[in-house]
């Protein structure tokens, strides 16, 4: 056996042994990626469903403000003038 063979062989021999370790880190990052892809899909679901609610909550406390004001307007009036005040004084 000369020396390029016995190189030749030691190579396969390293090959043959990285291999499967190879293989089992290529399926991993593999199932990892497929993972996070799902995860994402899930969390963008629920952000639109969150985006949802929220929106109809924003709406629903604007209504009542609304109608909170029609039916106080002195009250509404007296309540955003203090609040301007305190906001006034904290920006001092």
């Amino acid at each position: 056996m000369n020396m390029n063979e016995t190189m030749s062989d030691t190579a396969d021999t390293a090959v043959a042994k990285v291999r499967p370790m190879m293989d089992k880190l290529s399926t991993m990052a593999s199932q990892a990626a497929d993972k996070a892809y799902d995860m994402k899909g899930q969390a963008k679901e629920w952000m639109g469903s969150k985006t949802e609610e929220m929106t109809a909550r924003q709406k629903e406390m604007v209504e009542q403000a609304s109608k909170y004001i029609s039916a106080n307007p002195f009250k509404a009036l007296a309540m955003a003038v203090l609040a301007a005040l305190v906001v006034g004084r904290l920006m001092k």
